[in-house]
């Protein structure tokens, strides 16, 4: 059981939509809970290229808010159960889990089911420290657009030119 795609939940009533009892793991500060088949991703959406933003109708850029969630792990900052989606300890490799994205504005209590995501690409570019830090995902279903504008989007064209946008 999932919950309905586009309405709005708080992070428990969207755990228990999933079914889970007891405390599922938390990951991130609470941005991430990892589920038995899915990671749910609980993101407040900024505007700047400093926060985790939307960036199109169907894609979500998250930001970590430090840098050392996992210390000892390859990526710090991105925990290796929120990455890894696989069992490749069988053959053949098998999915076992889906992400899922809820999104909110700073001033909104209850977060907005964005629904099923990939996780397309994380990484950093050197030396901006967390400014160019980003895990990058693909929503399997676009923002309906009244939701897209309140998270940020614009209504019109985005044209970049000289390394800035319009």
């Amino acid at each position: 059981m999932i919950p309905k795609l586009y309405n709005w939940y708080t992070v428990s009533e969207a755990v228990a939509a999933f079914g889970v009892e007891g405390t599922p793991k938390s990951l991130c500060d609470g941005q991430f809970i990892v589920l038995p088949a899915a990671i749910l991703c609980f993101a407040t959406a900024g505007i700047s290229d400093e926060e985790s933003r939307v960036s199109c109708p169907s894609c979500f850029v998250w930001r970590p808010q430090r840098l050392n969630y996992e210390p000892a792990g390859k990526w710090p900052w991105l925990p290796e159960e929120v990455r890894e989606v696989y069992d490749r300890s069988q053959k053949p490799i098998r999915k076992v889990r889906d992400h899922h994205i809820f999104l909110r504005t700073p001033a909104d209590e209850r977060f907005f089911y964005a629904g099923e995501a990939h996780l397309e690409s994380y990484g950093n570019i050197p030396g901006r420290n967390r400014s160019g830090v980003s895990a990058n995902f693909s929503l399997s279903e676009r923002l309906p657009r009244d939701v897209w504008l309140k998270l940020g989007g614009y209504p019109g064209w985005l044209v970049e030119s000289n390394h800035e946008t319009h």
